[in-house]
């Protein structure tokens, strides 16, 4: 009789040992891989849903070594290429239809939640400076605080949509898309030698 209970013990502690580690697998959170991060949370590196000046400026690094596959400290037009074709491929939702809607496009870049009250708007859309300004982060930052509010980058971001969607038709081709990013591409690559260096990425003057 021995036998049948030292084996019976064994499969008890066995069950055990095994279950709370069975229910603690089944009670922690997916998380978000980083890949699929909105650009949100990517620049928002202490989750206080702002964006200060420095995280801004990291997450333009972290961008540049992103799309530099190889490593070697320039971005070619085939690498920004392929960066920004595989940005619109997660961006183009569930539907896999070749087009980004607006709607497809702002959770991209800022999350499913992505709402701006209407009095918000208007208050981004009146402090709005005209122009150019010396970096990406001056144009988004309207009330010139030092910090990119969520409700000032999700409305930046439509504008962006809005200037790349060309046709006015309420939705982003893919052609659309890679024009409005070759047009940056262009902008950035200050002595036009078809590369982009880090400091034409992110100029010393704007870190």
């Amino acid at each position: 009789m021995k036998q049948p209970i030292t084996i019976a013990l064994v499969v008890l502690c066995a069950i055990l040992l095994i279950t709370p580690m069975f229910t603690l697998a089944q009670e922690k959170p997916a998380s978000t891989p980083p890949a699929n991060k909105p650009v949100f949370l990517k620049h928002d590196a202490n989750v206080d849903g702002k964006i200060t000046h420095d995280e801004f400026s990291a997450r333009r690094k972290a961008w540049f070594q992103e799309i530099d596959v190889n490593g070697d400290g320039k971005v070619t037009q085939q690498e920004w290429a392929a960066f920004h074709v595989s940005s619109f491929q997660k961006m183009d939702g569930a539907d896999k239809d070749g087009m980004a809607t607006l709607d497809e496009f702002i959770i991209f870049f800022a999350g499913p939640d992505a709402k701006v009250e209407k009095a918000e708007r208007e208050a981004i859309a009146k402090a709005a400076k005209p122009g150019e300004t010396k970096c990406d982060f001056e144009k988004m930052d309207t009330n010139a605080d030092g910090t990119l509010a969520f409700g000032e980058f999700v409305v930046a971001w439509e504008g962006s949509f809005k200037e790349a969607d060309t046709n006015q038709d309420g939705k982003l081709s893919k052609d659309e898309y890679m024009a409005y990013r070759n047009k940056e591409f262009t902008k950035k690559d200050k002595d036009k030698d078809s590369v982009m260096t880090m400091e034409e990425m992110v100029p010393p003057e704007t870190r």
